[in-house]
């Protein structure tokens, strides 16, 4: 959970007016400091009754459920992959969650933070020899698909389908695309995923975020190497 915590606090300030290096937490509503038990993932939220205790800003829920989310990870992680995977296959998730919540909040994707991933990723798949000329001939197939399909559903639309932050990020799914099965479970990932976001997000903007559609494909097929 603090790991999580820590991950949202980041993936909210990487674009917005609150530095990186700022050491304290702050309400993004007033910029008060917050100490003590306020800052105590979940706790913090509970407590307050989702709301500042200054300025009575509501707490996005979308942290909460990221730290109750990012505990039980971590549990899994640890039990899928064992040791040393553990230390950064859980830097992998900590880089997603800072990606799902800087695409949801500002619709912008850190390229740091996706070339981290796209090396942890391919560093995984090198040190348990899983890659194979395979891998990179259905993962460049599903890749340039799916930067084709986004191309021409933006020129059909007149509008931006995946930006090229998503782009980028797809980049770390080539290794992990082994046959077409993982090809067709990807696509299903992308294409729900997408879906649920625009019915999200359609009333709000209409620029809609598909880092978590595109992380969550990443994982699964990741666990299910």
């Amino acid at each position: 959970m603090i790991l999580g915590s820590f991950a949202a606090c980041t993936g909210g300030r990487i674009f917005g007016k609150i530095s990186l290096l700022e050491v304290h937490s702050r309400c993004d509503g007033c910029y008060h400091v917050l100490r003590g038990w306020r800052t105590i993932p979940l706790v913090g939220f509970v407590v307050q009754g989702g709301k500042c205790g200054y300025c009575n800003v509501k707490i996005p829920f979308l942290y909460p459920v990221i730290e109750i989310i990012s505990g039980f990870a971590t549990v899994m992680i640890w039990r899928i992959f064992g040791w040393p995977a553990f230390i950064y296959i859980e830097l992998l998730l900590v880089l997603s969650i800072i990606h799902i919540v800087s695409d949801i909040q500002y619709r912008l994707l850190s390229d740091t933070v996706t070339f981290i991933i796209v090396f942890i990723v391919t560093l995984y798949v090198v040190r348990t020899k899983l890659i194979s000329l395979d891998n990179l001939f259905f993962g460049c197939i599903f890749f340039l698909t799916i930067a084709f399909l986004s191309y021409v559903v933006a020129w059909r639309t007149k509008s931006d389908a995946l930006g090229y932050g998503d782009i980028k990020l797809l980049v770390a799914l080539i290794p992990l695309i082994r046959d077409s099965q993982a090809i067709a479970q990807s696509f299903c990932f992308i294409g729900l995923g997408g879906i649920v976001m625009w019915l999200l997000f359609r009333k709000i903007d209409k620029i809609y975020p598909f880092a978590p559609s595109i992380l969550g494909a990443l994982w699964f097929n990741l666990i299910t190497l």
